[in-house]
């Protein structure tokens, strides 16, 4: 069920709940009793509020009364929803996953925990594929712990996005990040404009120290550095961290030196990797690592042959774009880690063009 849908049924309860105390017509059109309209409160919101307007004494409904009401359930069943493409959902499609994976769809601190996560807290000696990366941050309650990352920056509009294995956590705890307890609004704001245009700036100007939580930076992060550099050199210009380019990982739990990463990589990519890259806009995905690299190839396996020693995929058709996929080793990899040094001057100066092309064409739509 969309976005649009979900509010439609909040304002269609709130709605048939006044309605019900204000006036006599959900009365009369349920001859008094109570447990119908409860039940439509409940279940069936906009069509139940439907019904008692178009009930008639004397003849109940007729015509294109039904009409009425047929297109109503079709509402609250979810088959009616925005038209595609629209900003809206664009948007509250975005923030519907960075929901699903956070699983906050209820006010109860209880259900705002991602239920693998919950089960973990549980018990520990539960069969989780997860157990490892969630215990390696050391929380004592689920309140504490630190949320996954969706992803970091506008990956709705970055026309490059950078793919890594699971993000490393600040053990100090001086980062300024999101805990279960933050609210579903401040969750949002962090991941969407992490790099800028924020309730705060996450992330300095440069993209590569983020804020400390008694207000200072901290110290640079190696694989932000890291990033910025890869996408100038693809870019052949200047950037802007979160807008030219966004982050995001196989495995959205935060763990130090990938602990955790081999056990819970299979269920995450499964439930999440194709789903990010299908949402993003990014018309170059850069794979960082092995693992990453793993779960690429798993996950396309249609347009990449996992024993492939091709480094550059494309243009290959994934949702709604004609995209590249490269791979390249993770920036904490002893060996040369440029897009030169990886594909070949030839390929870059494709991959080049094809951006190019890409971000003149989005400016001109």
């Amino acid at each position: 069920m969309s976005t649009f849908n979900i509010i439609i049924q909040g304002f269609a309860r709130l709605a048939l709940l006044l309605v019900w105390v204000l006036t006599p017509v959900v009365n009369r059109a349920f001859h008094g009793g109570w447990l119908l309209p409860l039940l439509g409160i409940i279940f069936l919101p906009f069509t139940t509020l439907i019904y008692v307007l178009v009930y008639a004494p004397g003849s109940g409904v007729t015509g294109w009364g039904w009409v009425w009401v047929v297109l109503a359930l079709l509402l609250d069943l979810g088959y009616i929803v925005p038209p595609p493409g629209t900003q809206y959902e664009q948007e509250a499609e975005e923030l519907i996953f960075l929901l699903k994976l956070s699983e906050q769809g209820s006010n109860s601190q209880k259900n705002k925990v991602s239920p693998i996560v919950q089960q973990w807290f549980t018990n520990h000696n539960s069969t989780n594929p997860c157990a490892m990366v969630i215990s390696s941050q050391r929380a004592q309650s689920p309140e504490h712990f630190q949320v996954p990352e969706p992803w970091s920056g506008d990956v709705e509009h970055a026309p490059i996005l950078f793919l890594s294995s699971n993000p490393t956590i600040d053990e100090s705890g001086r980062e300024e990040y999101p805990r279960w307890a933050w609210s579903e609004e401040w969750i949002a704001d962090f991941f969407f404009h992490r790099f800028g245009g924020g309730r705060k700036q996450w992330i300095d100007e440069d993209g590569i120290r983020s804020l400390q939580r008694d207000g200072s930076w901290g110290k640079a992060v190696r694989f932000w550095t890291e990033v910025r550099s890869r996408a100038r050199e693809l870019l052949e210009r200047d950037v802007r961290p979160g807008v030219d380019y966004a982050l995001t990982e196989v495995v959205h739990c935060k763990s130090r030196r990938e602990m955790g990463v081999p056990e819970a990589l299979p269920e995450c990519a499964r439930r999440y990797l194709q789903r990010v890259v299908k949402l993003s806009g990014a018309r170059v995905l850069v794979t960082l690592g092995k693992r990453a690299k793993v779960a690429v190839q798993q996950g396309f396996s249609r347009s990449i042959p996992p024993a492939s020693e091709e480094v550059v995929f494309g243009p290959i058709p994934i949702g709604e774009h004609q995209r590249y996929i490269v791979f390249l080793p993770h920036p904490n990899a002893h060996m040369k880690r440029t897009f030169e040094a990886s594909v070949g001057r030839e390929k870059l100066q494709i991959l080049r063009a094809f951006l190019r092309s890409q971000i003149s064409e989005q400016l001109n739509s």
